[in-house]
């Protein structure tokens, strides 16, 4: 079980804007999420963000393929873990991602054959699924290093 304190949540506001897009896909995850955990996404994400199949659990099609303001996406995961009081929702929804969440870059991925064709894959497609931060990864000694933005 983890225990959060409202000092766990602060920080998460304490923070720049996030510029650019996701694809509505990643709304539909969290709202696949907030739903398997009791929540219903009505009330925690913005009305404009659910598509009607989001509202009513459907899975999705291609109505929810288009792409939504990062920034909105990320009050709404704010809002998902204060409302759950899961400091870590980042790892639990990520967790629940499937390979039709990440559209093509999903199926891409599965046609890989090791870590190394991922990594690879996941550098040169990342734009499929945001514009917000490129994706790098790098040997280093006997480790690999993976880094998002700057």
């Amino acid at each position: 079980m983890v225990v959060s304190t409202l000092s766990d949540f602060r920080r998460l506001h304490v923070r720049d804007a996030v510029q650019g897009m996701v694809p509505q896909t990643l709304l539909q995850v969290l709202s696949e999420y907030l739903r398997s955990q009791g929540v219903q996404p009505q009330s925690v994400l913005p009305q404009d963000a659910l598509r009607p199949s989001q509202q009513s659990g459907i899975r999705p099609n291609l109505e929810n393929f288009g792409r939504f303001p990062a920034e909105v996406f990320c009050q709404a995961l704010f809002s998902s873990a204060e409302r759950l009081q899961d400091p870590l929702l980042g790892l639990h929804l990520g967790q629940s991602i499937r390979p039709d969440h990440l559209g093509a870059l999903g199926y891409a991925l599965l046609a890989c054959e090791n870590l190394g064709a991922v990594l690879l894959c996941i550098q040169r497609y990342h734009r499929l699924l945001h514009d917000i931060n490129p994706v790098e990864f790098r040997l280093e000694g006997d480790s690999v290093v993976l880094q998002w933005g700057v």
